[in-house]
């Protein structure tokens, strides 16, 4: 199955400096990823797209703001 590389942004949280999503593919596929670059403003909704993906042990979703 191919999933596209564009997702909405469900909801946020921030520690550390660091910017924690859940996002969700197709309408019905949710994962909890980062969000890579500075970030202002967030707002459930927003598009991501998925910069890259890794599995090492644990998945590893990291996306950035449309």
């Amino acid at each position: 199955m191919h999933v596209p590389s564009n997702a909405i942004l469900v909801e946020f949280s921030k520690k550390d400096g660091a910017y924690f999503c859940i996002a969700e593919f197709e309408n019905s596929i949710r994962v909890i990823g980062t969000i890579s670059e500075p970030v202002s403003g967030l707002v459930p909704g927003q598009m991501l797209t998925l910069e890259y993906c890794t599995y090492n042990k644990t998945p590893k979703f990291v996306f950035k703001i449309s």
